[in-house]
This record gives structure tokens, sequence and C-alpha cells, in this order.
């Protein structure tokens, strides 16, 4: 919602100023609420709302675009709760995003007994013929258990 404010104070300040060259005004009056003022201050004063303006609309716009690339990325590896997670508990880009890193809300219950391993306990059943292959998780996540043909 902010960002759309801001996308609009831009462009109304676009609007209203255009494109005037500030220090071709000179000594010209600007009509206010108030009496008069330069109109090369206030040419100034719009050039900087309207560029600030547009600054903090693409901000907004590439932290909406990461929020939802970080949050869809945590679903599909197996978060189903992530668009109600605090957001400090995505993984940033590199980072596993499966298991939450830090505890901020309690948690409901997919998260109330710990991750879910795809092995029970503490062996996995190896198939006949096959070899284990035990290799340490990115950034502190779970170990990847596979198994490869003899």
């Amino acid at each position: 919602m902010l960002g759309v404010l801001w996308l609009g104070m831009g462009a109304w300040s676009a609007d209203i100023i255009g494109y005037v060259q500030c220090y071709v005004l000179g000594d010209l009056e600007q009509q206010t609420n108030n009496g008069t003022m330069s109109a090369r201050t206030y040419c100034y004063q719009m050039k900087v709302i309207e560029a600030l303006s547009w600054c903090i609309f693409v901000m907004f716009a590439f932290f909406f675009v990461i929020v939802v690339a970080l949050t869809t990325r945590a679903v599909v590896l197996g978060r189903a709760y992530a668009w109600r997670e605090h957001i400090s508990q995505l993984g940033w880009f590199g980072e596993w995003p499966a298991y939450p890193t830090e505890a901020v809300y309690p948690r409901g219950p997919p998260y109330a007994h710990g991750p879910h391993y795809p092995y029970a306990g503490n062996y996995v059943q190896q198939a006949p013929g096959h070899s284990i292959v035990i290799q340490p998780g990115m950034h502190g996540g779970p170990a990847m258990v596979t198994q490869v043909p003899g």
C-alpha cells in the first residue's frame, strides 16, 4: 500500500512541476497560501519530492519481489505456513529456507515436534545392494541421506 502511495506522490509531483528547469526561474515568485516564495526554491523542493518518491517506490518494489521470491521458495521446500511467519524466519538466497532459524513466535502444529525428516528414528533402512551416502546440509540444514546402487 505504501508503495502505491509513493508512486502516486511521484506521479503527482512530476505532473505539478513537469520538465521545468529550475535554474531558469531566477527571481520569480510562486504564490502560496501564506504569501509568496521563490519559484526556484519551490521548483527545487518539488524535484526533491519527485526524486525521493520514485526512489522509495523502486525500493518497495524490489522488497516486494524479494519477499515473494523467498517465501515462495520456502513453501516449495516444505514450510507450508511460511506466508504466516515472521519475515526474519525466511532464509536468504543461498541459505536453507525449509527450517526456521530462530523462534520469534510460538510454532503451530507443523513445527510443534521439530522438523520432519524423511526417515524414521535414527536409522535409514538400506535397500539391498545399495550404499548410503550422507552429506552435510547447507548452512546448518539437515543432512542429505541418499542411497546409491552398490
